[in-house]
C-alpha cells in the first residue's frame, strides 16, 4: 500500500523532470544562437532559423576534403531545419579543412540534445530509423519573424486609420488637428 503523501511526491518529481528539461533545452538553445552568431564557418553560411528546429540530425564522418567537410555542415544545418543564407563560397573554402569540420562538430553538439540523433545508419541515405535520448518535453519552438501583413500576432503603439474609420459613419469619426507646420505644408 502507498503512503498517503506518494503522488504528491510523484507529481513534485515530474515538476522537477519538467523543469531540468526546460533548463537544458533553453541552455542548448542560448549555446546554439551563440554559435550561430560567433562561429567564424557559421558566419560565412550566414545561417537563418526560420520555422522550428527539425531533426533528428545525422553525425556526419569527417570529410576528406574540403569540399565534403562544406557539404556535410550544409547538409547538417538542412536536418535541423536551419537555413543558410547567401555566402561567398570563396570565404567558406578559405577555412581549413580542420575548422570546418570543427564548426561541424560543434554544430551537431548542440542540436543532438535539441532534436535528437538519427543512429540508424552509417551512410546516412537511408531514412531516419531511430532517435537517441532527449529531454522529455515538447520540441524547440524558435519564434519565426513576423511577417509585415501580418498585424494579428504583434502589438503595434501605432494606430491604423483603417481601424478608426468605420464605413457607415465616416464623417464623425474623431480627427485630429494639424499644428502650425502641417497646416503650412497643407497651404503649399
Amino acid at each position: 500500500m502507498k503512503p498517503p503523501d506518494s503522488d504528491a511526491d510523484d507529481y513534485a518529481d515530474l515538476t522537477l523532470k519538467k523543469i531540468e528539461d526546460e533548463l537544458a533545452v533553453a541552455y542548448y538553445k542560448k549555446e546554439l544562437y551563440a554559435l550561430l552568431i560567433e562561429d567564424v564557418g557559421v558566419q560565412i553560411l550566414r545561417p537563418k532559423i526560420v520555422g522550428d528546429l527539425r531533426g533528428p540530425v545525422s553525425r556526419r564522418t569527417p570529410g576528406s576534403n574540403k569540399l565534403d567537410a562544406a557539404k556535410a555542415l550544409l547538409r547538417l544545418l538542412k536536418e535541423a531545419d536551419i537555413v543558410a543564407g547567401s555566402f561567398a563560397t570563396g570565404a567558406l573554402f578559405d577555412l581549413d579543412l580542420s575548422e570546418i569540420e570543427h564548426t561541424s562538430q560543434n554544430l551537431f553538439a548542440l542540436l543532438k540534445p535539441l532534436v535528437g540523433e538519427d543512429v540508424g545508419s552509417k551512410d546516412h541515405s537511408m531514412p531516419i530509423t531511430t532517435k537517441s535520448a532527449r529531454p522529455t518535453m515538447t520540441p524547440v519552438r524558435s519564434t519565426p519573424a513576423p511577417s509585415p501583413g501580418d498585424q494579428t500576432a504583434m502589438s503595434s503603439p501605432y494606430v491604423s486609420a483603417t481601424e478608426e474609420v468605420d464605413s457607415e459613419s465616416a464623417d464623425d469619426s474623431p480627427r485630429m488637428t494639424l499644428g502650425p507646420s502641417g497646416a503650412a505644408m497643407l497651404r503649399d
